[in-house]
């Protein structure tokens, strides 16, 4: 099975680039740049745009700058006054994402639009400039389409490592020297996709940091299937750096999922620390049983120590 997803996947990259994914957002309009524009998902084969209601807000606006790779929102409006309206398909409408640390807009809670539903009620967006890997953390995975450098659902699978900071760390690509599609979907399902299209490998000459990458079905963070320990800096040869293809499968929107946060918190803290805690707390939980029954005794709630006490009372009568 791997090996078919790999020659077809590979087939994609010889023809000329990557295949448009489900899910996938582009920005577009008669005044769109890279930050703004007229918002746009590609569903069912074919794009189309989405409502501007009383449901899309704050939350909604971040979502999708940052499903596009961007930090964070700046504003959002009617597309009409300055992008210009869609055509075809009106993909989704009543988007709530309030509360929802994702970045997918699938993620969120949406509906199909109403029969009366126009475009006069596209919403476009403007993102900040600074991109969501602007600021890394180690363990951190982008996929980055080259040569353009946008982001994108299909492109280079890449990892951060160092010190937290820009200074001290950079990122590497994922050799393909042991990956398979468990692998590409775990990666995928950081990124807030369902799971993953395909993946393949191309010539690169950057630098490589993970070259053994072990994933299974439930694994849904990349970063819980590699060790920092064993990181390389160069692939076998350069043609083994990773590509991989994401997409959302809206049936599947109910499996677990992570964000580059998320994954951080659980698998990037030593496994000393967990083993830490859970003796804490099983000492804390053998203290508080036995402060009970210490307790119990001593108010005379313990009927032990209730039957003793009468006993006592007997014999001096």
């Amino acid at each position: 099975m791997a090996t078919v997803f790999f020659a077809v996947f590979a087939a994609l990259l010889w023809s000329g680039g990557f295949a448009q994914n489900n899910g996938d957002l582009r920005l577009a309009g008669s005044e769109t740049t890279s930050t703004q524009g007229r918002v746009e998902i590609f569903l069912n084969g074919e794009w189309g745009t989405i409502s501007l209601d009383n449901s899309f807000d704050s939350f909604a606006a971040n979502t999708v700058c940052r499903q596009l790779g961007y930090y964070t929102w700046l504003r959002f409006e009617n597309a009409s006054e300055t992008f210009g309206t869609g055509t075809g398909q009106i993909w989704l409408s009543s988007v709530d994402c309030l509360n929802l640390e994702t970045d997918h807009i699938l993620r969120c809670g949406y509906s199909n639009p109403p029969s009366n539903d126009t475009h006069q009620l596209d919403v476009a967006v403007y993102c900040e400039t600074d991109r969501v890997w602007d600021y890394p953390s180690n363990g951190y995975i982008r996929i980055a389409d080259r040569p353009t450098g946008f982001y994108t659902s299909a492109g280079v699978l890449e990892v951060y490592l160092g010190d937290g900071t820009n200074a001290g760390g950079s990122w590497g690509i994922v050799c393909t020297d042991v990956f398979e599609i468990w692998d590409a979907t775990s990666a995928c399902r950081q990124l807030g996709y369902t799971g993953a299209a395909g993946y393949s490998s191309q010539a690169s000459s950057e630098q490589a940091w993970i070259d053994t990458v072990y994933c299974y079905s439930n694994h849904s963070c990349f970063r819980a299937c590699y060790d920092f320990t064993d990181y390389t800096t160069h692939c076998s040869n350069v043609d083994q750096a990773v590509t991989i293809s994401c997409t959302f499968n809206v049936g599947d929107a109910g499996l677990p999922y992570g964000t580059n946060d998320d994954c951080l918190f659980f698998y990037g803290i030593p496994y000393w620390v967990f083993a830490l805690v859970g003796v804490i707390v099983l000492f804390l939980f053998v203290c508080g049983v036995v402060c009970c029954i210490v307790a119990c005794c001593t108010l005379s709630i313990c009927p032990l120590a209730a039957s003793r006490r009468q006993h006592h009372y007997q014999v001096i009568q």
